[in-house]
């Protein structure tokens, strides 16, 4: 967390400004989503880890109030700065999510939102569990709680093993950029380690402009599901595709899952045999 969303923010900012062409596209998704939910245009959005406000503004755009919530001040300037320029109002806070409750007051939301492997994984278990704890503390009675697009262990797993646990790569084609990203999970683990390197192009040419590392703690569904449950969630579905929620494609092959969840009454989440009855 410390080098790739802190120290080498401007980096990742880069890297952030191209992929904005999909923004209008995820905000229909998501909103699409939060509706069949009962979620929509007004209702309070918490956006964690939300970086340079991507979603979040698509969101507002839509007629959702939005806060979003980053560790980098770099990336929250960035998104107060397009706020600004394009006319939408939401509000941007620089803090920790690991202290979200303490950071936003005694404020209630009607969806929380974790998009894109954001925050949970790059701490511990007990951190994770306490960051969906508070962010429970700051939900509205019968709020959502979306986990979107986050990495699925069963999916990289098997990646991992078809490469033969040496690695496997993905390219990411970003107008004037190529980002390299080169994951490494071993047998057994649950960490993966990740190494984006970023080039410009020059001609014909590429300039390396550095690399983003990061290590990141893996979950199955039912690892998320439990440890959510803990926390005082109840999952309501899960599905490998955001644009496909109702697709019946196994969640073992697909590299990312997306959950939601809702605010348990009584603070008490899924116990682990509910979540092998949803499987």
């Amino acid at each position: 967390v410390e080098e790739m969303y802190i120290a080498k923010a401007g980096l990742f900012l880069e890297v952030l400004k191209r992929l904005r062409p999909a923004a209008e596209e995820e905000g229909r998704l998501v909103a699409q989503l939060l509706e069949a939910e009962g979620i929509g245009p007004g209702a309070t959005i918490l956006d964690v880890g939300c970086g340079d406000g991507r979603l979040g503004l698509a969101l507002a755009a839509r007629g959702y109030r939005v806060v979003g919530i980053d560790v980098s001040s770099l990336l929250i300037e960035e998104a107060r700065r397009r706020a600004r320029e394009q006319g939408v109002e939401a509000e941007f806070v620089a803090g920790d999510a690991r202290r979200v409750d303490e950071v936003l007051g005694g404020r209630r939301f009607d969806a929380i939102i974790f998009y894109w492997g954001s925050v949970i994984g790059y701490y511990s278990d007990s951190a994770d569990e306490d960051v969906l704890r508070r962010c429970r503390s700051v939900a509205s009675p019968g709020a959502r709680l979306l986990i979107l697009r986050h990495p699925n262990k069963l999916g990289l797993q098997l990646m991992a093993s078809i490469h033969g646990y040496r690695g496997f790569y993905d390219v990411l084609d970003l107008e004037d950029l190529v980002v390299v990203q080169r994951y490494v999970l071993e047998p057994g683990s649950s960490y993966m380690d990740s190494a984006w390197h970023v080039y410009r192009r020059r001609g014909q040419d590429l300039e390396h402009l550095g690399e983003l590392r990061s290590c990141m703690r893996l979950y199955t569904p039912d690892e998320l599901a439990l440890l959510a449950g803990r926390a005082g969630w109840r999952l309501r579905r899960v599905f490998p595709r955001l644009s496909d929620p109702g697709s019946a494609t196994a969640l073992g092959a697909s590299p990312t899952m997306n959950l939601v969840f809702e605010a348990s009454v009584d603070g008490v989440g899924m116990r682990g045999e509910e979540v092998q009855d949803r499987r």
